[in-house]
């Protein structure tokens, strides 16, 4: 995905999927309160069928590499796009994608290592409306 770019809002009907990133900063919004939820290199994400989401590359200068892993056998057979909810999503991606640029740039200049309190991170994936870690 390049920078900056994000797919359109959608739903997988009847299949689930799984998406690792291999390089870059994903960021995807899931559910009917677009939740975001980021994922680098190394780290998955889990969307059941029928949860509305949204992928999106957070970096403005590098590209995003990721796998997708779908149970429908003809990959896109399934697939809604929610236009009703596009402008919504998009200006709430770029919100996010300002923040966490920004907040690249604090942990490039303190190496602080913060992360921003709605950026869940590794080994955690979404199910549903709710985040599911490996203790579950």
């Amino acid at each position: 995905m390049p920078p900056r770019a994000s797919s359109r809002v959608h739903v997988h009907e009847h299949s689930d999927i799984i998406v690792i990133a291999v390089a870059g900063h994903a960021l995807t919004l899931t559910g009917p309160d677009l939740t975001p939820h980021i994922h680098a290199a190394g780290e998955f994400i889990f969307v059941p069928a029928g949860v509305l989401h949204m992928a999106v590359n957070l970096s403005s200068s590098s590209p995003l590499t990721a796998v997708e892993v779908r149970t429908d056998p003809e990959f896109n057979d399934d697939v809604v796009l929610c236009p009703d909810r596009e402008i919504e999503a998009k200006l709430r991606a770029e919100e996010l994608r300002k923040e966490f640029e920004t907040e690249q740039r604090k942990r490039a200049d303190s190496d602080s290592g913060f992360i921003a309190p709605w950026m869940i991170r590794a080994h955690e994936c979404v199910r549903a409306d709710r985040v599911l870690k490996h203790s579950d």
